[in-house]
């Protein structure tokens, strides 16, 4: 390799290197906002559970019974779900949230009032929002079969969401 082939390379390894520095530096600022938005929500959020005296214990499970609604069965007791008699991996929030709206199937909960159940703790609406948009995008994306894709939650826009009560699927 001569002499100018090796500067060449040389010049090209300082780019690539300086490319992955102005990155690095992109994602430290964005780290950095990402950081400071989640300080202040979760100050605000601990204020607000601080104030708030809520039971923590507002969702059971040991007398609870099995709740069915079309091909979705969810068994508190063994903490399983299952669509068409296939289980479906949920995480705990995710698994609190689906039963408080099987619970109260066709009835719409605000988002604040999913934390308070699911969660027990109190947080103001937006904030609640935040939390709650999530993983009910997750839990949509679980709860889909194979066959066909019926939804089983549903948004009522600036109010809340609601578990399809019916036993078949809307047309």
């Amino acid at each position: 390799m001569g002499e100018e082939e090796t500067l060449l390379a040389v010049k090209e390894a300082l780019a690539y290197l300086e490319r992955i520095e102005r990155l690095l530096e992109t994602m430290a600022e964005n780290m950095q906002e990402y950081l400071e938005a989640s300080r202040q929500l979760l100050a605000s959020s601990a204020l607000k559970a601080d104030a708030a005296e809520v039971d923590v214990s507002s969702v059971t499970y040991s007398d609870a019974e099995v709740l069915t609604i079309r091909e979705l069965t969810i068994n508190p007791v063994e903490h399983v779900v299952t669509v068409s008699d296939r289980p479906i991996e949920l995480t705990p929030t995710e698994f609190d949230i689906l039963f408080c709206l099987m619970r109260n199937g066709g009835r719409v909960l605000s988002c604040q009032e999913l934390v308070r159940q699911a969660q027990g703790y109190e947080l103001d609406e937006r904030d609640a929002r935040y939390l709650i948009r999530p993983h009910i995008t997750r839990l949509r994306q679980k709860l889909v079969t194979e066959t066909e894709s019926p939804e089983y939650i549903h948004n009522v826009r600036g109010i809340g969401y609601f578990f399809e009560r019916r036993t078949r699927p809307r047309d």
